[in-house]
């Protein structure tokens, strides 16, 4: 719908807002997720009916968009979604710049997630916290993961090898939000203050 509703020079604006607001979607959701899990526990059925709800208010809330004419009114919806995400990718290689797009978009979701599935097994095993404090470290490596981009993309843009916030990036903020998340009195992670 971007296309129809943008001129092409704000294109890639747009999908940037829609990129920049699908993750900080996430990165609410995975917070919102550990904290219902938490104080919802036994009664997660009340967590499925406020979803149900949000996925209505969303639908509803998408009638209100402004009916355009489609850009291609030939295009037919095609079952075979596997040759089309083929043919997606050939037209992708064929320019340079859109296909590093493309892989960099990718390893970035894989790099996401592979981090995301870690970051549950080391709170939960190693650091024994509850569902909530995961959520937090999950906000922490985000956030950290945007200090580390905002930081390339200053070195980059400003010319400074070292921009003010290139030590806090993803290498250093979920592992200190690790040693202040408390758990049973004590420090995640230390020992520091555990009662026996």
């Amino acid at each position: 719908i971007l296309p129809e509703l943008l001129p092409e020079k704000k294109l890639s604006w747009g999908n940037g807002i829609l990129e920049m607001t699908t993750f900080l979607s996430i990165i609410l959701g995975t917070v919102v997720g550990g904290l219902l899990a938490e104080r919802l526990r036994g009664r997660l059925y009340v967590a499925g009916v406020l979803l149900v709800g949000l996925a209505f208010a969303g639908i509803f809330s998408s009638l209100s968009i402004t009916r355009l004419a489609p850009a291609d009114p030939q295009a037919r919806f095609r079952w075979n979604f596997v040759s089309d995400m083929f043919r997606a990718v050939a037209i992708a290689r064929q320019d340079r710049v859109l296909w590093l797009a493309v892989v960099g978009s990718v390893y970035f979701w894989f790099l996401g997630l592979l981090m995301q599935t870690n970051i549950l097994f080391f709170g939960k095993n190693v650091l024994g916290v509850p569902e909530a404090s995961i959520g937090y470290l999950l906000a922490a490596l985000a956030v950290g993961i945007g200090l580390d981009v905002a930081s390339a993309l200053c070195a980059v843009l400003v010319g400074v090898a070292g921009c003010a916030v290139e030590g806090c990036g993803v290498d250093g903020i979920p592992w200190c939000a690790a040693v202040v998340i408390k758990n049973n009195g004590c420090v995640a992670g230390t020992g520091i203050g555990r009662r026996e």
